[in-house]
């Protein structure tokens, strides 16, 4: 038995967000888990966010954005913003958070702590 997906006729795949979108998406991940740091009060080593925290406080930024006309982009789904948060962790975009664990994200330390040599 095949573990092949049965797709109906005129099935396309979901392209990836435009790379200006992705970049806009990164950035309110990045704000929401300082943001969730910061109002958890606890000591950085400890603190650690989900990508559904992530998730519900990016589109409820997102809400307020778009009534404000100020986020031009269409509504995207958890997995795409999924995606943006593993993004955002990389080293490519800055790795202004790091993945604690799966799925689980904090402020890159080294943003507030010197490498010692």
């Amino acid at each position: 038995m095949s573990g092949k997906t049965v797709k109906l006729k005129g099935w396309q795949p979901q392209q990836p967000p435009p790379l200006d979108e992705a970049a806009d998406m990164r950035q309110i991940v990045v704000e929401t888990v300082f943001a969730l740091h910061q109002e958890s009060r606890l000591p950085l080593r400890l603190f650690a966010c989900d990508l559904q925290q992530i998730y519900t406080r990016a589109q409820s930024k997102v809400r307020k954005l778009r009534d404000r006309e100020l986020w031009r982009w269409k509504y995207r789904g958890k997995r795409t913003w999924d995606r943006r948060a593993n993004e955002a962790a990389s080293k490519r975009h800055g790795a202004k958070i790091v993945a604690v664990s799966s799925g689980l994200y904090r402020p890159n330390p080294s943003l507030w702590y010197m490498k010692e040599k």
